[in-house]
């Protein structure tokens, strides 16, 4: 059986690095046209924009603070590190969009490195299916399209992985502290995964991880005494916890019991489940957790499971952190990654353990076929699928239109207010651009210097917190105009109006 035999460790890296630039050339040519330009793409890199473009850590993307303010987002960390490769490559769709494939990549070859070192897998070729499976399911595959901050979270929790493997323990400790100390920089979903996925490896094994997991948490400790000094600083501390817990939140919970709460959370799970529980809703979800499944059987068949076996911790793992995320509040679909990487990795160590047992020919040759056809299967409905979609839609989904479009229509000097849509094309030609997150931020003086509005005019597309033309300029409507241009290519469209 091919995935059994070994090839040398300079062949094993070779095919590996080839598959990074397969990687990265996908990302070049089909990047931009395999996710539209969307709202959360556009709040986490408009600051860094902001800061590489126009010097100025600021925002008016965001509904919760005024564009003259610090700013505040959900991850300081990769707003400043976007902003650093922004200031070397540029700005523009496909280098923006760059940086999250260059993250996923880096995370992919820590958790290579830490797989072969430790190690977890033998056989090369199932380490190559492990990075390649890493990379390609529906929930992963969100993850570095759509040009959010998680994959400064991957990337962390991968150098956590590889801190394990230094042999001195006061350098391991040291170097805990210091990775955690970018948790809280990064995001706090990153701070709240790495504790619940903790507690699971104290569950397994306490007396191997506890010094560890404080070593950790030090650093958690650190980072958020780091975030409340330069908040505090700049002015801004309230914003942070404004943003991060929710008033809302906070005055829905006063005076009710557990019981309503606990009420609340569950029917919260099926009112919203797409965006609560959207992180095992994908289509890569269901043949992996049923080849875990499978995976277990086998090693129950043939009286191999362990209760400290990779495939229960990848069941206790895929059952605790969505469960806790959810009832926390959320496990959309770009959080999927916090239980799929696990479950990644734990299957193909599970399926590591049986190929070393070799418990039967037949036995072993079943189990292999499920196995390849399973991860395969998941496979192809992530990357693989988008791409052919993304084909299909090649024309709709041309940024390069928008760009078209909006070339020679903008001045410098402009103060524009566009959809989100439009971010790539405004951004480097103006820099007072507004986006619809910011429309109740935007004081009478904002409005009345507003010179042109990009949106989609179509009732459709329009939401409160999104409005339309009248809502946005209000008594001064009489002095704007229709320009009659516009812009409809399946995917974007819009329209351009400016002030007489």
């Amino acid at each position: 059986m091919i995935i059994k035999k070994n090839i040398s460790l300079t062949s094993e890296i070779l095919i590996l690095i080839g598959l990074g630039i397969a990687f990265l050339l996908v990302s070049i040519f089909l990047g931009p046209r395999l996710q539209p330009v969307w709202i959360d793409e556009v709040v986490l890199a408009e600051p860094a924009a902001n800061l590489a473009l126009y010097d100025s850590f600021t925002s008016a993307a965001w509904y919760h603070q005024n564009d003259q303010e610090f700013h505040v987002s959900t991850s300081f960390l990769y707003t400043v590190l976007l902003a650093l490769w922004i200031k070397v490559l540029g700005f523009s769709i496909e280098k923006v969009r760059l940086f999250n494939y260059v993250l996923m990549l880096l995370s992919i070859t820590v958790i290579w490195l830490f797989i072969k070192k430790l190690p977890l897998i033998r056989f090369s070729w199932l380490r190559i299916i492990l990075v390649v499976s890493c990379l390609l399911p529906t929930g992963i595959t969100f993850i570095y399209i759509s040009g959010r901050y998680d994959t400064s979270c991957i990337f962390l929790s991968a150098l956590v992985l590889v801190a394990f493997l230094i042999k001195d323990a006061k350098i391991r400790w040291l170097t805990m502290t210091i990775i955690g100390f970018f948790f809280p920089l990064s995001g706090l979903s990153a701070v709240v995964f790495a504790t619940i996925f903790g507690g699971i490896l104290l569950l397994f094994n306490f007396q191997r991880f506890w010094r560890e997991f404080v070593a950790l948490g030090g650093g958690f400790i650190l980072g958020m005494l780091f975030l409340y000094a330069l908040y505090s600083t700049n002015g801004v501390w309230d914003d942070f916890v404004s943003m991060t817990l929710g008033h809302s939140v906070a005055n829905a919970n006063l005076n009710r019991t557990v019981i309503d709460i606990i009420f609340s959370r569950v029917s919260k799970l099926f009112d919203q489940k797409d965006y609560v529980c959207g992180g095992c809703l994908h289509p890569s979800f269901p043949p992996l957790s049923l080849l875990l499944l499978i995976l277990i059987f086998y090693e129950l068949l043939t009286k191999s499971f362990r209760w400290r076996s990779p495939s229960f911790f990848a069941l206790i793992t895929v059952i605790t952190i969505p469960t806790t995320m959810c009832f926390l509040g959320k496990y959309p679909l770009y959080y999927s990654w916090m239980s799929m990487f696990p479950l990644i990795i734990c299957i193909c160590w599970s399926f590591n353990n049986i190929l070393e047992k070799n418990t039967g020919k037949i036995q072993t040759t079943i189990i292999s076929i499920a196995f390849l056809v399973l991860l395969l299967y998941a496979n192809l409905l992530g990357l693989p699928s988008l791409a052919q979609i993304t084909l299909q839609q090649w024309e709709n989904n041309d940024y390069t239109k928008v760009q078209n479009f909006l070339d020679n229509k903008i001045n410098p000097q402009d103060h524009i207010y566009a959809d989100f849509q439009t971010f790539y094309a405004l951004k480097s030609r103006a820099k007072r651009v507004y986006f619809p997150l910011y429309n109740g931020q935007m004081t009478p003086e904002d409005r009345d210097n507003l010179s042109l509005i990009v949106i989609d005019p179509r009732a459709s597309v329009r939401a409160s917190w999104n409005p339309g033309l009248a809502e946005i300029v209000g008594d001064s409507l009489p002095q704007w105009y229709d320009t009659g241009e516009q812009l409809d290519t399946g995917t974007y469209g819009m329209k351009l109006y400016r002030k007489r």
